[in-house]
């Protein structure tokens, strides 16, 4: 793991994440990260919204999205970006919007990607 100007690579056996909307142009979907540990349930700042326009869909990088919760730091007001499975004792999931998208791909890939680590002020 390194940090670049305001992200953080991981380059070491982490994984990428890639999603494009398939089906009749039309439907679009929301996928937020989230998680539930002993002091309750929580869902990242950050969401991928998929949507399906005319023309081929072109695959894009949601690892930042997908694979690491944002949340708010009410003490330091500022927000924290954590990878998914970063703690151990917490139960992930995906929670999922579908509004008429037929088809959402995903692709892992074993290889870094370089997200924004936070620090941004909250809301």
């Amino acid at each position: 793991m390194r940090h670049l100007g305001g992200c953080l690579h991981r380059d070491d056996d982490h994984y990428s994440v890639y999603a494009r909307a398939l089906g009749k142009p039309g439907g679009t979907s929301s996928t937020t990260l989230c998680f539930t540990d002993t002091t309750g349930t929580f869902c990242s700042l950050t969401s991928y919204v998929a949507v399906r326009g005319t023309g081929n869909s072109k695959f894009t990088n949601e690892t930042a999205s997908l694979l690491f919760i944002s949340l708010c730091n009410t003490t330091t007001g500022k927000t924290v970006t954590t990878p998914l499975f970063g703690n151990s004792l917490a139960q992930y999931f995906w929670q999922y919007d579908n509004q008429g998208l037929r088809l959402l791909q995903l692709r892992f890939y074993q290889v870094g990607s370089t997200v924004p680590t936070g620090g941004n002020p909250c809301g």
